[in-house]
């Protein structure tokens, strides 16, 4: 068999395959596709950017001359708030279904694209709109932007690890330092000295004397009474 026949019979069989005409048709838009030019400035956020206008001028001619026509409606949409600097605002997420078609009948399974933007009015759903369709002919036809949101420009660096520190089970003071505390509350003469018999003891002893003797304090204080006698009471009264 002859190349010429080979090559021809080759034809045929591409030619058969399902989706072969609208796949043919995109390798040879791929291979006329050029940079897009970031002409558009966002003011606001301080970048350029390739617009919506940029894509088209690009890939109209393309897509007329190889014979693919692109169908895009809206499909869900969904309405939020979403915490701004000066309060909340409204947002949309509004999805799309498009379809990428070719004059001899084939087309492409449809692919849904989502956006996100501010629901600022009519001028959020030419946005969304806008922002989807080029994204997805940048992903069909695989148009270069310069846009820095490849993944190869983050940083490499994954932050500090936090770890949680182990914890410790606190353990349980021996019985006999807890009475040793208990009973220096009756027996010491003065804070000092019970700071001193304290000082030995294990921290959770101290913690465990301290609440005690405050509890101790709290009941004396409210048990004195006001006046021990009646002569504090003989300078108050007046005659």
């Amino acid at each position: 068999m002859t190349n010429v026949a080979k090559m021809t019979d080759e034809t045929q069989r591409v030619s058969t395959v399902p989706g072969a005409k609208i796949l043919s048709a995109i390798a040879s838009a791929m291979g006329q596709v050029q940079k897009v030019a970031k002409g558009d400035r966002n003011k606001h956020d301080g970048y350029n950017f390739a617009s919506i206008d940029d894509f088209l001028a690009l890939v109209n001619p393309i897509c007329a001359e190889n014979g693919l026509v692109v169908h895009m409606q809206e499909a869900e949409r969904e309405d939020f708030t979403r915490k701004g600097k000066f309060g909340d605002n409204a947002w949309m997420r509004q999805s799309f279904d498009i379809t990428l078609m070719h004059t001899s009948g084939e087309s492409l399974p449809p692919v849904t694209r989502t956006v996100e933007v501010l629901r600022n009015g009519a001028q959020a759903y030419g946005s969304a709109q806008s922002y989807a369709l080029k994204q997805f002919w940048r992903c069909i036809l695989l148009i270069p932007t310069g846009d820095k949101d490849d993944a190869d420009h983050a940083p490499t660096d994954a932050g500090t690890v936090h770890r949680d520190a182990p914890r410790v089970q606190p353990t349980a003071p021996p019985v006999e330092a807890i009475e040793t505390a208990k009973d220096s509350l009756s027996n010491a003469d003065s804070l000092d000295q019970l700071r001193a018999i304290w000082s030995d003891l294990p921290k959770p002893v101290q913690a465990v004397a301290d609440v005690i003797k405050a509890k101790d304090d709290r009941k004396a204080a409210l048990e004195k009474p006001a006046h021990p006698d009646n002569s504090d009471l003989a300078d108050e009264i007046p005659y």
